[in-house]
């Protein structure tokens, strides 16, 4: 049995579908024809049974397999910027393009494809068209945006070349693709009244082997030729900002009632290369070597001015051109064209320019000039890209801002007629504009991409020639959250987390209230703040409009405790004058306390309490008054009321570290002055307090305090330091007056003298007394006047009659 062509695609068809799992997605697609709905594009393909049937697709991302289309049927949406149609969420993912046209001829089908206001994004194919491939077949695609898709030839959109495949696309932005061969934006079809802008290829950044009419091609780029077009045909094109090594604009092409501005070549033919120029205007642009404005090939009725490496080159035959230096040919000149205002973008001529007129009529091109003007109006054929107008004419509509901008949101778009009562009327929907269009008032706000026509009017005159702009709506990143939210506070620091749901996006950020831009810090990780700050971030992606700016800030809050690195500690301060957090003089981090403000006989404490038995360590440093044989003001540590160590003078940071035994423990700075006088900056500094608990040191008092008598019987005091007698070694044998007391040893007694040594047994400390001079060990001697005396001191003085030495192990 032989099986008929259509149903062999309908199987086919099928059976790929079955084999392919879509991804579910929320929106609803509706055949308008069968009034059937689905939940996706697939199913909605795999169920036709007809050509000629509509897909109404409502707003939404469709993320899908490739669409593998063999019926005759039109895809469309409301509105290009909501209705997306994409093989993955984020550029450069995909395994597939977007879709492909599959419609052989034996199959009779007539009709074409339609894609209509939808938009094709993230397509990646190994071969032809990243967004969609004719196969076979025809395809029409239609007030669309085409955007962030990449393949082998024709990055955007490709037709099969060979015959057996057309197609078409108006009205629509072909935007940021990119073919790793040729072709960024397309390969092989016609665009009429498109944007094809920003994509870039080897060789024919924005297309290939393609003819444009009536389109804007700005800034794409080729590594080899053809920054804007390769091997084609542009008609009434403005061609700007492309770029490649050969052929800015284009390489081996057609143009014709074109306008190539600003284009550049690394090499030759800033404008074109090899190519033809008829009736148009090639003006500042610049190839490193040779042919700013054209290199080899020729020209005819063409205006070049301004480009930089010469205006022709290479060779290229020019007639009835204006060129400098004046070119050899038929009819040319060198005389300044006269535009009427080229800072404006205006290229149209004045009365009396040189180039009215003044070009070959049988070359002249059938149809109307860049401007829509019909051509010839005067004597002769005009040069250049716009045919002027006689004066009982009146003038071409202008559009600011100028065709081909981009906008998001929304955009204004002003009208203005230079001829003196004329009325401006409009049309948004592609048609021509007559007397009975809509009237220009107001600037008008636009929110989707649109092309405006507009032509003008005055009794008496003929109608103007109809003017085109188009402008293009750019879905915008979205704009970056902060997480924690602004307004958090944190103690010692906070890590902030951006994110932009926008696939894609990198983020930029500031720190020091600017704005940020693309050249600020990228986001990569957490930030880790330590300061209060406020945060700014901006998200970008190739493409679309920049993200609002977002701000966040965060506060640190300043405490005692954090201002000493000790977050775990909780700290007081009072007596005279509070201690106060200031960040001037510090030994780590940003912050340390330092003492307050006070005067004669008043004294500023900070205290902190600690449990169990450990390790306290500090630094601390003091600037103030010093005396040898006594402390006028100075800062001291308490624990539990009993002073362990104090400063005075002028002393750097100094490390303390206090060994506390089991129980619950105040420790107490305070800075304390005389009664007169001041020095240095008569204050007190602490900073990096850390406590141990557990693992810190143990403190054992020697059995017996050491008697003054004892020390006085080996005439040891020296000016009436019995601390230092204390500490003396009085018979050279390596132990201290105080052991050699302890343990009633002398001289000729050398087993009587202990050591002191502390281990841990069972979480508990044990200690062994046997005298240990050690750098392991520390020995504190303390002082009184009578056993009875409240308080022991230390540094002890004249005063003290007994002494008891504390061993520690820090």
């Amino acid at each position: 049995m032989k099986t008929s062509p259509r149903l062999m695609r309908a199987l086919g068809i099928g059976c790929l579908l079955a084999a392919c799992q879509p991804v579910a997605v929320a929106q609803v697609v509706s055949n308008t024809t069968t009034h059937q709905t689905f939940s996706t594009i697939g199913a909605a393909l795999a169920a036709l049974a007809a050509d000629g049937q509509t897909l109404h697709l409502s707003p939404g991302a469709y993320t899908e397999p490739m669409l593998d289309i063999a019926w005759a049927v039109t895809i469309q949406g409301d509105d290009a910027a909501a209705t997306i149609i994409q093989p993955a969420t984020a550029p450069g993912t995909a395994a597939s393009r977007v879709a492909r046209v599959w419609i052989p001829e034996e199959f009779g089908v007539t009709l074409p494809v339609v894609f209509e206001r939808v938009t094709l994004r993230h397509g990646n194919a190994a071969g032809s068209g990243g967004a969609l491939f004719v196969e076979e077949g025809t395809a029409i695609v239609r007030h669309c945006v085409v955007g962030h898709n990449q393949a082998s030839i024709g990055g955007g959109l490709a037709a099969q070349t060979g015959g057996g495949a057309g197609l078409t696309v108006e009205d629509t932005a072909i935007v940021t693709n990119t073919a790793s061969t040729y072709g960024g934006g397309l390969v092989q079809g016609t665009a009429v009244r498109c944007l094809v802008a920003g994509n870039e290829a080897p060789s024919g950044g924005g297309a290939a082997f393609a003819r444009l009419a009536d389109c804007t091609v700005a800034k794409n780029t080729a590594d080899s030729q053809g920054g804007g077009l390769l091997n084609g045909v542009a008609v009434r094109c403005v061609l700007r900002d492309n770029a490649a090594t050969y052929g800015g604009a284009a390489c081996q092409a057609a143009l014709v009632n074109t306008l190539a501005a600003g284009n550049g070549a690394a090499q030759s033919g800033g404008a074109l290369y090899l190519g033809q120029a008829t009736n148009c205007t090639l003006i500042a642009n610049q190839a490193g070597t040779a042919g700013g404005g054209i290199f080899g090939a020729g020209a005819v009725n063409t205006i070049f001015d301004g480009n930089t490496g010469g205006d022709a080159g290479g060779g290229a035959v020019l007639t009835y051109c204006r060129a400098a230096p004046l070119a050899a040919g038929d009819g040319n000149i060198d005389d300044p064209p006269v535009f009427s205002n080229p800072a404006g973008g205006d290229y149209t001529l004045v009365p009396g320019s040189p180039c009215r007129d003044a070009g070959a009529d049988a070359a002249a091109p059938p149809g109307t000039d860049l401007a829509g003007a019909a051509r010839i109006q005067g004597s002769a054929v005009d040069m250049g890209a716009y045919e002027a107008i006689p004066a009982n004419t009146v003038a071409t509509p202008t559009f600011l801002p100028l065709d081909g901008t981009a906008f998001t949101g929304s955009q204004a778009v002003t009208l203005a007629c230079t001829t003196p009562g004329a009325t401006i009327r409009y049309t948004l929907d592609g048609s021509e504009p007559t007397a009975g269009s809509a009237l220009y008032t107001v600037p008008l706000q636009l929110t989707q991409t649109t092309t405006v026509k507009a032509r003008a009017f005055v009794a008496g005159m003929a109608d103007s020639a109809v003017a085109s702009a188009s402008y293009t709506r750019l879905a915008q990143v979205g704009t970056p959250v902060f997480a924690p939210v602004s307004g958090t506070t944190f103690v010692s620091a906070q890590a902030v987390t951006i994110t932009c749901a926008t696939p894609g996006a990198a983020i930029r950020y500031t720190l020091d209230g600017s704005e940020p831009t693309a050249g600020s810090t990228l986001y990569t990780a957490p930030l880790q703040l330590t300061q209060t700050a406020t945060v700014k971030a901006r998200a970008f992606v190739a493409g679309m409009a920049d993200s609002a700016v977002a701000s966040a800030t965060y506060t640190r809050l300043a405490t005692l405790a954090a201002a000493v690195d000790a977050p775990g500690l909780v700290f007081t301060t009072g007596g005279d004058a509070p201690w106060f957090i200031q960040s001037v003089v510090k030994r780590t981090g940003d912050e340390a306390l330092q003492s307050g403000a006070i005067t004669h006989r008043q004294t500023s404490w900070v205290e902190t309490t600690v449990t169990n038995a450990g390790s306290l360590s500090f630094w601390w440093k003091v600037s103030c008054e010093d005396d040898v044989q006594d402390d006028w003001d100075f800062v001291a540590v308490a624990v539990d009321g009993a002073e362990r160590a104090r400063l005075d003078g002028e002393e750097d940071w100094t490390k303390v570290a206090l060994a506390l035994a089991e129980g619950t423990h105040t420790v107490r700075w305070t800075y304390t002055k005389d009664r007169v006088e001041s020095a240095g900056q008569d204050c007190a500094w602490l900073d990096t307090v850390s406590w141990t608990p557990g693992g810190g040191g143990v403190t054992r008092l020697s059995p017996v305090p050491v008697p003054h008598s004892y020390l006085d019987d080996f005439d040891l005091p020296i000016g009436g330091d019995y601390e230092a007698a204390a500490m003396a070694d009085f018979d050279g044998d390596g132990h201290r007056a105080w052991q050699e007391y302890v343990t009633g040893s002398c001289p000729t007694n050398r087993q009587s003298v202990f050591r002191v040594d502390i281990d841990w047994v069972n979480g508990a400390p044990r200690l062994t007394w046997d005298p240990d001079l050690a750098p392991s060990r520390l020995y504190t001697v303390w002082g009184k006047g009578k056993l009875t005396d409240a308080d022991w001191q230390t540094p002890t003085n004249a005063a003290s009659r007994f002494f008891r030495v504390d061993a520690a192990l820090p």
